[in-house]
């Protein structure tokens, strides 16, 4: 006679090397007892379904999987435990189902029910891959900003930027930017004044701000980094990594020539 007990370390035995991921071996062994055993028949039960029971018997063997021999090698005659497992049909797991779950129902608009029933799992077991695929995805998008931002310092630390204003010949503001060469551009005082504006707006706000003539734009919330484009006359000048005090440097500069 078996317990469920029993069962319960029969499957884990059997599933184990299936997954990679802890989370979702424990998963697995929760819906088992949610799904396959039948559950305690008292009314005042506090875990009908095992679940309790289900998890720490993932973790134990979790912590032992280097030495359970994989079920089918357990078949062929060698032993791992002293429980005799009951043939199934392996079944591959992956982390790309979680993805699958996850797309059913937030991309594609299905309700819980629905996916839990699409995916022949119960709804605590739909619920937990989607959120786990949640957070897979957001670990990739963080990652994905954390090598733009590496990238971008890189930028900057290759970059020897220098940008120098001083009244012009013809009453406006010469601009000249020295950077792997020099340029020079004669800004009318009243585009001078809408790029001193633009900077002190976009500093304050963090929000792009953009004329006919100029733009100013934070090329990365977690670094000291502007962007800013200027035309006149047909010439014109851009940069995507300008760092914050370059950018205060010129505003200073800026508004004591236009007083």
């Amino acid at each position: 006679m078996k317990y469920p007990e029993d069962y319960i370390r029969i499957h884990a035995f059997q599933v184990i090397h299936d997954y990679e991921d802890y989370g979702d071996f424990e998963n697995e062994m929760v819906r088992f007892g949610i799904e396959e055993l039948d559950p305690i028949p008292s009314l005042t039960a506090k875990d009908p379904h095992y679940g309790l029971f289900c998890r720490h018997c993932a973790q134990w063997a979790w912590e032992r999987k280097d030495t359970i021999v994989p079920y089918d090698e357990f078949c062929a005659g060698k032993r791992s435990d002293k429980f005799t497992p009951k043939p199934r049909n392996r079944k591959k797991r992956t982390t790309g189902q979680n993805e699958e779950i996850r797309a059913y129902h937030d991309d594609e608009g299905h309700t819980w029910p629905q996916t839990a029933e699409h995916f022949n799992m119960s709804q605590g077991a739909v619920r937990q891959r989607c959120y786990r695929a949640r957070k897979e995805r957001e670990a990739e998008a963080a990652e994905k900003s954390k090598q733009a931002l590496r990238e971008a310092t890189v930028e900057i630390r290759h970059a020897d930027l220098q940008i120098e204003v001083e009244d012009a010949e013809d009453g406006g503001v010469l601009l000249t930017i020295i950077d792997s060469a020099r340029l020079s551009l004669s800004l009318p005082r009243r585009t001078a004044r809408e790029l001193l504006d633009a900077i002190d707006a976009c500093m304050k706000t963090g929000e792009r701000q953009t004329t006919d003539s100029v733009d100013v734009w934070r090329t990365a919330d977690d670094l000291p980094l502007f962007g800013m484009h200027v035309e006149v006359d047909g010439a014109s000048w851009t940069c995507g990594a300008v760092r914050s005090w370059d950018v205060d440097g010129l505003a200073d500069e800026l508004e004591a020539l236009l007083e």
